[in-house]
C-alpha cells in the first residue's frame, strides 16, 4: 500500500500536485468572496439603513445580540399600559376569545378617560367588530376611531364589554417622545415582554411624494425583525412609536399635539402653512451643490404667499429642521426666511 499523501506510481506526479494546489485556492477563494460580500452588505446597511440592502440584512439576522434589559423599575412603570387590538373576537358558546390571526397591533393609553394610542396602516374606517384585550384579560370594545392621515397613527376610545370588569381596569398613561429619537438601544413589547434592540438610525421613507409641513417621513430603524404595530420605548420608558414593515418605527410624537382636547376633535389636522415638501433632514436640499437647511417646497395646497420651489431656510431665527418646526407647531403667525430663485426674502405666514 502507498502512504496516502503520494500518488499511485501510474500518476503524473506534477498533475496531481497542480491539481492539489487548484483545490487549495478555490477553498480560499469561496471563503474569501463570502467574507467580502457579508461584510460589504453590513457595511452598506450602516451607511445607509433605509435601503433594501438593510430590508435583506435584517431577515437574516434576526436581532444584533444584547444582553441588556429594560430595568425593572421602567417595566413596572409600563405594566398595564400596552393593550393589544383585534379585528374581532369569536364566540363559541358561552365562551369568546380573540385569536392571534386577528391581531391589528399593539395601543398605548394616551388619556386615561380611555383613548388609546395605536398604528394600523391598512385601517379603512371599519371598527364596529374590534375588540381591544388589557393586560389583566378584560376585553374592550371601540367607541370612536380618528384617524391621524399624515402621521400613521390612530386614536381609538375604549369602553369595557362588562362595565362591572371595566370599572376595576386603572388605565396607567405613557410618557410619548417629542421628537423623533434615535437612542442606541429601543425595546420592543414582544410575547409579553420587552425585547432589547439596536437602534441603527434614522432615515425617510417615501419623501419625493411631498408631505404637510408639519409631518414627517422620518423613521427610526430598527436591527431586527419584529410583528408590525408593536410598541417601541426607549430605555426610560419613552414611548418612541409602533413598528411598521418589520424593523421601521412610526414615530409617536404626533400623540403629543393630538391628544389635547381629543374628546371634542370630529377629525385630527395639524395647523399646516398651505404646503407640502420635504425637510433637508429626509432627503438633501441642495443649492450649487451645497447641501442647505430647510424645507422644500414641491406642492402648494393652500392659500399662501409661497410659491413651489421655494426653500424656507429660517424660522423666528433660527434653522429650519423638523424638531425646530415642530417646536413652532402652537405658533399662530411665524416670520420665516425664504429663500427664492437665489434671492432672500422674509415673509410673515399666519396659521
Amino acid at each position: 500500500m502507498y502512504p496516502p499523501h503520494l500518488p499511485p506510481p501510474t500518476c503524473n506526479v506534477e498533475q496531481h500536485r497542480q491539481w492539489r494546489r487548484l483545490k487549495y485556492i478555490g477553498v480560499a477563494t469561496f471563503f474569501g468572496l463570502l467574507a467580502g460580500v457579508t461584510g460589504a452588505a453590513v457595511a452598506v446597511a450602516f451607511i445607509w439603513p433605509y435601503s433594501d440592502v438593510t430590508t435583506a440584512i435584517v431577515s437574516r439576522i434576526p436581532r444584533f445580540e444584547t444582553s441588556a434589559k429594560l430595568n425593572e423599575e421602567t417595566a413596572r412603570l409600563l405594566a398595564g399600559t400596552i393593550f393589544e387590538v383585534y379585528e374581532k373576537s369569536v364566540m363559541i358558546g358561552a365562551v369568546q376569545y380573540v385569536a392571534p390571526q386577528d391581531r391589528l397591533g399593539s395601543a398605548v393609553v394616551g388619556v386615561s378617560a380611555g383613548w388609546l394610542v395605536a398604528s394600523v396602516p391598512d385601517f379603512d374606517g371599519s371598527f364596529k367588530d374590534w375588540r381591544v384585550l388589557s393586560e389583566t384579560g378584560n376585553l374592550f370594545q371601540v367607541e370612536r376611531v380618528l384617524p391621524d392621515h399624515d402621521m400613521g397613527l390612530l386614536y381609538i376610545k375604549i369602553k369595557p364589554l362588562r362595565p362591572e370588569a371595566g370599572s376595576q381596569e386603572q388605565l396607567k398613561v405613557v410618557q410619548f417622545a417629542s421628537t423623533v429619537a434615535s437612542p442606541s438601544l429601543a425595546f420592543v413589547r414582544e410575547s409579553g415582554g420587552w425585547m432589547p434592540v439596536n437602534v441603527l438610525g434614522v432615515a425617510a421613507g417615501d419623501v419625493l411624494a411631498g408631505h404637510s409641513d408639519l409631518t414627517t417621513a422620518l423613521r427610526i430603524i430598527l436591527g431586527g425583525r419584529f410583528r408590525d404595530g408593536s410598541v417601541v420605548v426607549s430605555s426610560d420608558g419613552t414611548v418612541l412609536g409602533f413598528v411598521e414593515d418589520s424593523n421601521r418605527v412610526v414615530p409617536a410624537l404626533g400623540a403629543v399635539s393630538m391628544l389635547t382636547g381629543i374628546e371634542d376633535r370630529k377629525s385630527l389636522s395639524y395647523p399646516s402653512i398651505g404646503v407640502e415638501g420635504w425637510f433637508n433632514e429626509e432627503w438633501p436640499i441642495l443649492i450649487d451643490s451645497e447641501r442647505v437647511d430647510g424645507f422644500f417646497v414641491n406642492r402648494v395646497v393652500g392659500k399662501t404667499p409661497l410659491k413651489r420651489g421655494d426653500i424656507l431656510s429660517q424660522v423666528n431665527g433660527r434653522p429650519v429642521t423638523f424638531q425646530n418646526w415642530w417646536s413652532l407647531r402652537n405658533e399662530r403667525e411665524i416670520t420665516v426666511e425664504v429663500l427664492r430663485q437665489r434671492q432672500t426674502i422674509l415673509i410673515t405666514l399666519i396659521r
